[in-house]
């Protein structure tokens, strides 16, 4: 049973490569067909190959020889069509002038990546400037497109703008130490005042014993934002304090007594 499932299995299979085999012989002998009937013909009576010849003998540019004139792709160049002297055929013909004339009245304009260089700033501020009225600008078809004479003047605004807002930003920076030294400054009693660190190389320790001795009130301060102030006067006590209980442990007097 199995056996001759297999077998007929086997000759669907062999049926369908002949059917497959056939159907490839039939498109190439029709292709050669055709290649014979164009060859007889003669390339002059080919619709696709006369689409392929410029319209005429002289002044005719491919889109690809034109977008290297422009500078552009060729995709840019199928889209300014309307601006250009076209002929359709089996691809886009254009003539010299006009794209010349197209050329030249580029250069009048600037896109926004160009305008956005000369500025020195994101097309983002380019968009700001434009609405803000520092930019005149003209669209043809869906590109949009700034006059290089409103992009210098827009220029020198921007750069007026961000030197105002460099010195207002140095302005708030200078205001903003300047209250931080007015929070941290010693207190303007007529007193000397040390900061910790100055205190510690008195007190001949470091500065974090010095916040410590602060922290369980065995030496008086006081505190002005984050940092702590000592009178000199109770730093020299302490220090004069320290110098003696180590005179007096050194001595053994102490523990005589």
């Amino acid at each position: 049973m199995w056996a001759e499932w297999y077998r007929e299995v086997q000759a669907q299979l062999e049926q369908r490569r002949e059917e497959r085999r056939l159907e490839l012989e039939r498109r190439r002998v029709a292709r050669e067909q055709r290649g014979l009937e164009r060859r007889r013909r003669g390339p002059a009576s080919s619709s696709l190959d006369a689409g392929r010849e410029p319209p005429g003998p002289h002044g005719w540019l491919t889109t690809k020889q034109a977008a290297e004139i422009l500078g552009v792709t060729p995709a840019t160049v199928h889209r300014h069509a309307g601006s250009l002297e076209t002929h359709h055929g089996a691809q886009l013909w254009v003539t010299e002038e006009s794209v010349l004339r197209l050329r030249e009245e580029r250069r009048r304009w600037m896109s926004w990546q160009e305008a956005a260089d000369l500025i020195g700033c994101s097309r983002h501020a380019v968009a700001k400037l434009l609405a803000a009225g520092h930019l005149n600008r003209r669209q043809v078809n869906r590109a949009v497109s700034l006059s290089p004479a409103s992009v210098e003047a827009a220029a020198r605004v921007h750069a007026e703008q961000q030197k105002a807002a460099d010195q207002a930003r140095a302005a708030d920076r200078l205001a903003k130490e300047h209250a931080l030294r007015e929070r941290t400054a010693p207190p303007d009693d007529g007193e000397v005042w040390l900061d910790v660190t100055t205190a510690a190389l008195l007190l001949g320790v470091t500065a974090n014993s010095v916040r410590q001795r602060i922290r369980h009130g065995r030496v008086p301060a006081t505190r002005r934002g984050r940092r702590f102030w000592l009178r000199r006067v109770d730093v020299e006590q302490a220090s004069a304090a320290a110098a003696f209980h180590a005179k007096v442990d050194a001595s053994g007097v102490g523990n005589r007594i």
